[in-house]
């Protein structure tokens, strides 16, 4: 918030649950009529290349890996994520009958998993570090096995589009602030530590996640690319049913940032 302050913005944090409730939370700042023009628009890359995203088993599953889980249940977040096109192409890697279930976000889906409601369940560390590293769960897949989605922008940072064509300013801003953000936070340790205290999770894992999940590098948010591939298996695998670089509307959408970052 300092940094904030130094570049004169005010911030007001709202936390969603999955990505797709954060796109209609921006969409709803926006009295455009949805049927008349897209609603948001990208101003940077969230992630791209990051191994967060796990699938694991309780520590007495019979499941060893997805070979093994013909007839099961696999867990991702919601229709549209990129946990959704992760597990579409793992169980077509996998070559076995496995049926995709959205359970929501990983402590909701923790406790699925753990009482027995889904086979696979799915995680982002830190959350469920713990778990493994008590032996409770057992990992059977990761989103780097799927050599295609390892220099993947899994998600992009979106913004209201009257915020973005009004005030190009402020949004030049927050993005220069949230980039020297990431950078304070894999030079300082404070940053492992307030994350841990805010989502109330072991400082230990939260090292561990920055330090073996997440590279400095996979969260620039002037990265982007492998975006022909993801549209190409969202087609294939069919997790929506527009073309590819479609709005709503079904005019292309053009991919790019509306102000640099620096």
């Amino acid at each position: 918030m300092r940094r904030a302050a130094r570049l004169g913005l005010g911030l007001t944090l709202a936390l969603t649950a999955v990505e797709l409730s954060g796109v209609t939370a921006v969409q709803a700042a926006s009295p455009t009529v949805l049927a008349l023009l897209p609603l948001t628009g990208p101003v940077g890359t969230s992630v791209t290349g990051a191994r967060e995203i796990f699938w694991y088993v309780t520590a007495n599953s019979p499941i060893k890996s997805l070979k093994d889980a013909a007839g099961k249940t696999m867990a991702f977040s919601a229709i549209g994520s990129s946990s959704n096109l992760a597990v579409l192409k793992l169980i077509k890697m996998a070559g076995v009958d496995i049926k995709p279930v959205s359970t929501g976000v990983p402590v909701a889906t923790f406790t699925q998993t753990m009482t027995g409601q889904v086979d696979i369940g799915w995680s982002a560390a830190p959350f469920a570090l713990g778990a493994l590293q008590e032996k409770r769960i057992r990992t059977v897949a990761n989103v780097g096995d799927i050599v295609e989605y390892r220099d993947m922008s899994a998600r992009l940072h979106v913004a209201n589009m009257n915020f973005v064509t009004g005030k190009p300013d402020v949004l030049k801003r927050f993005l220069t602030g949230y980039s020297e953000t990431l950078d304070w936070m894999y030079k300082s340790d404070d940053a492992a530590r307030i994350f841990a205290e805010m989502y109330k999770v072991k400082e230990a894992d939260t090292h561990q996640t920055r330090d073996e999940f997440y590279t400095r590098e996979s969260l620039d948010i002037k990265r982007l690319s492998g975006l022909d591939q993801a549209m190409e298996d969202a087609r294939h695998l069919q997790v929506h049913q527009q073309g590819p670089h479609q709005d709503r509307t079904g005019r292309p959408v053009q991919i790019s940032y509306q102000v640099t970052a620096r």
